[in-house]
């Protein structure tokens, strides 16, 4: 009964840091695309019914000492303003490996990580099963994953210290195989279902443009559309492995960001000039 309840304590904090990190994400995104500042109540107005101010709090701190933000005193009322204006700067260690790997040219080697961690170490192998997830490995068959790239160091660095080098094995080659390797690669990845949700994203993003253009939306409605819009791109980039341009037929994520970024700036100057 006691294990059951920290693992529900542990989920719950895990799902409240996740919103608050999300939305955190959400609100920086919108300081870069529009050079604008934001009022520090916002985020306690918004996220009050989630998360506690305190915790809101702390994360502009954290911000605020990392040189992310400047926090610039009206009155009684702080705003934020991002301090650095490189995009990259809002994305975590991993969106930036993997968007750098993916711009480099592919030297046509494949890693394959097999490992066997025994089911009394199930709450390791789930955390090396999402850190692959996050990274862009994709599984081949239970056990199996593979990668286009060298994520060696990273992957001995995690395993190492989660104590499960022993467990695991990391092989480089070439694919061989009777199928093509084309339909592998779909079969492992499922690039035609990500590519189907960055073309319905487009679609999404002009249709929260017209949402925000009412002219009796007020804020908080006007920041939802915005939160669920952001969340939605989120959501498919981390689906996204990020794979070398030989796999990537008629790929929408260059369209899906540019008609994100067009209604953010939208979205932006409907939401934060009334602030």
């Amino acid at each position: 009964m006691k294990d059951n309840a920290k693992r529900f304590t542990y989920g719950a904090k895990r799902v409240c840091k996740s919103v608050l990190s999300e939305t955190m994400e959400a609100f920086l995104y919108l300081l870069w695309i529009s050079s604008l500042g934001v009022s520090q109540r916002l985020f306690t107005a918004y996220l009050g019914p989630q998360i506690t101010a305190k915790a809101i709090s702390n994360n502009l701190d954290r911000l605020y000492r990392k040189g992310f933000i400047s926090k610039i005193k009206k009155g009684r009322n702080a705003f934020i303003q991002l301090k650095r204006s490189q995009p990259d700067m809002l994305l975590n260690e991993i969106e930036k490996l993997k968007r750098t790997n993916s711009t480099c040219k592919w030297d046509g080697v494949w890693r394959l990580l097999v490992y066997d961690i025994p089911e009394k170490e199930r709450n390791k192998r789930d955390a090396l099963r999402n850190y692959l997830k996050q990274f862009g490995f994709g599984k081949i068959q239970g056990s199996c994953w593979v990668s286009p790239y060298d994520l060696s160091a990273q992957l001995h660095e995690f395993c190492e210290r989660e104590r499960i080098l022993r467990y695991i094995c990391l092989y480089e080659g070439k694919f061989f195989a009777g199928k093509s390797i084309d339909i592998l690669v779909e079969e492992t990845w499922s690039l035609n279902a990500i590519n189907a949700e960055y073309k319905e994203f487009i679609g999404l993003c002009r249709a929260s443009a017209e949402k925000i253009k009412e002219k009796d939306i007020n804020a908080r409605n006007c920041c939802d559309i915005y939160l669920r819009t952001h969340a939605a791109f989120t959501r498919i980039t981390r689906k996204d492995p990020f794979l070398p341009n030989n796999f990537l037929k008629a790929w929408h994520r260059e369209e899906a960001e540019e008609s994100f970024k067009e209604f953010s700036r939208f979205a932006a100057k409907k939401l934060l000039s009334g602030i």
